[in-house]
């Protein structure tokens, strides 16, 4: 499958991309993926209106994450979804334990991290362990993970995240230089961003990336990808 839009869900299989003027970008977060496997952590929020190429950055950097060695993980906001508590924190781990051999999963719950098994047994937590307890239990949960092999979380459409996923990606970023993760973010710029991630990016271990409308040759290159040779240098332009 090849990407020339950038549209859609999260994935590195199979997938054979087509990235245009986006050569600092992937600088960027390539170098932040070999940092992380070094142990040195980072935040990268990728903003831009819808249809820009987010999601085509993130997958370019789980590719290039997959190529470290490092674990990737991924998530995607949905508007509809907001409402569901930890939704998100439960898209980018459940997978964990689905993978998980006999007695795994349970090892990840070892010292702090035990606090945030209830958000996946089902069980609501204590209203005295809302929000920080949980949240400390969920980075303790994924430095855990992440002491087993380097980790990259990446979450698409972040601003659609669900409140309490997006406190605790806050907390982890805010401890994330020590840690060999890198927390990917992409976010839609407008008025629904949530207050949150505009914090986020205060962070010092965090790097913002706005991505820009195409030149007039990379718009051209993406029309001939899409069309063939009878788009034409005036379809381009246009």
């Amino acid at each position: 499958m090849k990407c020339v839009t950038g549209q859609g869900q999260v994935g590195v299989h199979d997938w054979q991309p087509l990235i245009l003027d986006r050569d600092a970008e992937l600088t960027a977060t390539t170098a932040a993926i070999a940092a992380a496997a070094g142990g040195n952590g980072a935040l990268i929020i990728v903003r831009g209106p819808a249809g820009i190429g987010k999601t085509t950055i993130l997958r370019a950097a789980g590719a290039a994450a997959d190529a470290q060695g490092m674990r990737t993980l991924t998530a995607r906001g949905l508007a509809l979804e907001q409402g569901f508590s930890y939704g998100v924190v439960r898209q980018l781990l459940e997978p964990v334990r689905s993978a998980a051999g006999p007695g795994e999963w349970d090892a990840l719950f070892d010292g702090a991290a035990r606090r945030a098994r209830p958000v996946f047994d089902g069980a609501e937590p204590a209203a005295a362990d809302v929000p920080h307890a949980t949240v400390h239990g969920l980075y303790w949960l994924a430095a855990n993970l992440a002491a087993r092999a380097p980790l990259l979380l990446a979450v698409d459409d972040a601003q659609w995240a669900d409140a309490p996923s997006l406190r605790w990606l806050s907390h982890l970023a805010a401890r994330i230089d020590g840690l060999p993760v890198v927390l990917l973010l992409g976010t839609r710029t407008g008025p629904d961003q949530p207050e949150i991630i505009g914090e986020l990016e205060a962070y010092p271990a965090s790097v913002r990336l706005d991505l820009h409308p195409l030149g007039v040759e990379a718009s051209a290159a993406l029309v001939r990808a899409g069309l063939g040779d009878q788009a034409g240098p005036e379809l381009g332009r246009a």
